[in-house]
């Protein structure tokens, strides 16, 4: 048990260097430090995190990734160093030494964020507030700020080397960790641009990190080739609406064309967008044998990870879609107190609690009640009406298992008067804001699991962006994990796709625990056998090895 301390100053000039120094200590030296537990681990009520590590030895390696958006490294090292924990004593410090970026505003808020591991096991994080000035405020330095520090942190064991990053193989998976976990931020996760990522794997001797740059462009490209994926999917049915029948006379070689144009879409995601570290530790990993689960924690949810086709660097062996393939699955950096740090590793399958909202005349669905009749025979199956009032009521009742929701939802310019992101209730559009005030105010308690099946509500003025909007905030919100379309899904196929998920979880339940992850793998793979783009739609935010149980 001991306590993640960042000693830092709450205030920093913008082109300054400071030093943040990071321990594990057992004693609490900085209480602005707020300390999140990982799946495994706990924090105690004056915030200790208390931790289960191996048995047999009286020191444990310990890495710490340092997250500073608007700082650069001004030491020469890595933003992932290591240090020893001690069994009776506090942990040596790491220090970084941290330039503050220049800043356009009079000041700027961050935060400074520590993701402790070991052996490629998350442990939890530490984060603390800084305060970056544009310019030297009146009154004391900040050297005499420094200087007023309590002295204890002088004492500090020196700086360690900084971890070198090359992909050195050599240990075993303890099974619940997976097998590679990249932590990526952006400086800016709307406008992309510089980032960097950081990778742990029980399988490496250390985490490997590097810095790199993604197109702002990018955005635009995949609200694009979304667009076209979803017309293909109308071309095989030969239809021009999502509620049109199909009357395509060669549907064998349209669905050809369609699996082709996923996979090249596939090919170039990893080609052009892909960082190289990630790109390193992947084949690593995989020639090896020991790739399953691929974890993602990212502040930016544009990249479709799940879509991406992995090809080796001589071009000789190609991979299939990471979502098909492995255990994948994204997480959200923390941004409330609600949400879980870390995404949990186990959750009961309780039952789902199903939002089917009726709608007329054109607006209807006419697979929506194909979809409820499937869900209704599930044990502890619930529906709730699709008026506002009663989805409060769900958010407020149901704390645990699966909520389903099944029904238009939709994508809008920012200056359009509807909300950028929406599901849509008989009565009301709910957008994530809404949602989050609704789920805070309700119980602020347990970790359902959120299925969001919304299809084209033919009201979209974007294709991209619903699960970057939805996903993270329904995070936020304390949920466990959460299921939605990375692009509008159309009716019939989005039915299947959820009653192949919750019928693929109840039938593996016979034999035991299944994981979450390789229930969608299996319904995805439907794509190659269907050529519905639709099925590679889907994005799953939660634990990659989360295992569900009866």
């Amino acid at each position: 048990m001991r306590h993640p301390t960042i000693d830092a100053p709450d205030e920093v000039v913008a082109g300054e260097t400071v030093t943040v120094s990071i321990a594990l200590t057992e004693e609490q030296l900085t209480p602005e430090a707020t300390v999140m537990a990982a799946p495994g681990s706990s924090v105690t009520a004056d915030g200790a995190l208390t931790m289960a590590m191996p048995a047999g030895t009286d020191q444990w390696p310990i890495d710490i990734d340092l997250f500073a958006t608007g700082f650069d490294l001004a030491d020469g090292g890595k933003w992932s160093r290591q240090t020893t924990l001690y069994r009776q004593s506090d942990s040596d410090f790491v220090r970084f030494d941290l330039k503050a970026r220049p800043i356009t505003k009079d000041s700027k808020p961050g935060r400074f964020i520590a993701r402790i591991y070991n052996a490629g096991r998350f442990l939890g994080s530490a984060s603390r507030p800084v305060l970056v000035k544009r310019s030297q405020p009146a009154g004391p330095s900040v050297e005499a700020t420094a200087n007023a520090a309590p002295p204890v942190m002088l004492l500090a064991a020196p700086p360690q080397p900084a971890v070198t990053g090359s992909v050195e193989l050599g240990a075993t998976n303890p099974g619940h960790v997976p097998d590679l976990d990249a932590t990526i931020l952006y400086d800016d996760p709307s406008g992309l641009g510089p980032g960097q990522i950081i990778i742990h794997s029980p399988y490496l001797a250390g985490p490997v990190m590097d810095t790199f740059s993604t197109p702002p462009e990018m955005a635009a490209w995949l609200d694009s080739e979304y667009r076209r994926l979803l017309q293909l999917g109308l071309s095989l049915r030969g239809a021009t609406s999502l509620q049109q029948p199909a009357t395509s006379t060669d549907a064998d070689a349209q669905k050809r064309f369609v699996t082709l144009a996923a996979e090249g879409f596939g090919d170039a995601l990893y080609r052009d967008y892909v960082p190289k570290a990630f790109k390193d530790v992947f084949w690593s990993l995989r020639d090896k044998g020991e790739l399953h689960s691929i974890q993602i924690t990212s502040n930016s949810p544009t990249l479709p990870w799940e879509l991406i086709r992995p090809q080796s660097g001589d071009g000789a062996t190609r991979d299939g879609f990471l979502g098909m393939n492995y255990r994948l699955a994204r997480w959200a950096p923390r941004s409330t107190s609600s949400q879980v740090d870390n995404p949990l590793d186990r959750m009961a399958f309780t039952g789902v609690a199903a939002v089917a909202p009726s709608y007329l005349d054109k607006r209807s669905l006419p697979f929506q009640q194909v979809e409820i009749d499937a869900l209704s025979k599930l044990a502890g199956y619930r529906r709730f009406d699709g008026d506002f009032a009663s989805f409060e009521r769900l958010v407020g009742e149901v704390s645990t298992g699966f909520i389903h929701f099944s029904g238009h939802g939709e994508v809008n310019q920012p200056s359009s008067g509807r909300p950028v992101f929406a599901i849509d209730l008989v009565d009301q559009s709910l957008d994530p804001d809404t949602w989050l005030a609704l789920v805070m105010a309700a119980h602020g308690k347990g970790n359902p699991f959120y299925f969001f099946n919304a299809c084209d509500s033919g009201r979209s003025q974007l294709l991209g962006g619903f699960v970057q909007g939805w996903g993270p905030a329904v995070l936020a919100g304390g949920a466990s994990g959460f299921i939605g379309g990375m692009w509008p899904l159309t009716d019939r196929a989005a039915a299947a796709f959820s009653t192949g998920f919750y019928g693929g979880i109840t039938a593996g339940l016979k034999g035991g625990p299944v994981y979450l992850a390789e229930i969608l793998q299996g319904v995805r793979k439907r794509f190659y056998e269907t050529g519905d783009p639709t099925y590679l739609a889907y994005t799953f935010y939660g634990n990659a090895n989360l295992l569900v149980t009866r």
